[in-house]
């Protein structure tokens, strides 16, 4: 296949995984579920919408923003991207909502496009604690079903390396509520997100396809719809 043609069949590499969008789309249209604008797009109007009132330069706006215009080609190829490197993510948030002078609503909209939230929360350890002990279930068990080890599951429970991908995969083993899931993210500055393919997946089949399955189960049949679709899974690095 010749290179030019990977940015319209949206296949990318991630690693030395190809990474197909064609799929997921193509699942999420089979059951109509609409995807938002994406964190790329919203970004780009609202560099667009700048430049015409400034008068500016656009290659000066991503410079502003800390950014390149590859940028925003990666990450409109790479919706999923957002899951992970949340911390520059972040931060290209906070100067865009100080460049485009945002209100804390728009400003909360633009982050939840990234699979992100602004809004504070009680600590995450609290939260994630309180849903441990409401579950009741061996910590050992949960992480080896997770395939994390010990000490990377009690950085997490403490509050540190809070990675989406594990998270979820956490929340999820539990048997948590989509409520409870979303109360757990939030604390760890993460939402569910419209605009995210993946997260549309986990939370349809959560929602519609895996009520009546246990924890571990959901997890599962998640990470195999996800292998399907050729995205990460919801896993930590394999454990050594």
């Amino acid at each position: 296949m010749f290179l030019y043609l990977i940015p319209f069949l949206q296949v990318s590499r991630k690693g030395d995984k190809v990474v197909n969008q064609v799929k997921i789309n193509q699942w999420l249209k089979e059951r109509q579920i609409d995807c938002d604008e994406s964190f790329a797009d919203a970004l780009h109007c609202l560099a667009m919408a700048h430049k015409r009132k400034c008068n500016k330069n656009l290659n000066d706006i991503w410079q502003e923003l800390g950014i390149h215009k590859r940028n925003i080609s990666y990450w409109r190829y790479h919706p999923n991207s957002t899951m992970t490197r949340s911390i520059r993510r972040q931060l290209i948030i906070e100067r865009a909502v100080a460049l485009f002078s945002l209100t804390e609503i728009e400003a909360e909209v633009l982050a939840n496009k990234a699979g992100l939230t602004r809004i504070g929360q009680a600590p995450f350890s609290t939260v994630f604690s309180e849903k441990l002990r409401t579950w009741g279930g061996k910590h050992g068990n949960l992480y080896d079903h997770v395939g994390i080890d010990k000490r990377t599951f009690y950085k997490v429970k403490s509050g540190k390396h809070l990675r989406k991908e594990v998270l979820l995969a956490l929340l999820i083993a539990m048997g948590l509520s989509i409520a409870d899931i979303k109360q757990c993210l939030a604390a760890a500055g993460y939402v569910l997100s419209t605009s995210l393919p993946t997260d549309l997946l986990i939370f349809h089949l959560l929602e519609h396809e895996l009520k009546d399955k246990s924890g571990f189960e959901r997890l599962y049949v998640i990470n195999d719809h996800l292998y399907e679709m050729e995205q990460p899974l919801l896993e930590s690095i394999k454990r050594e």
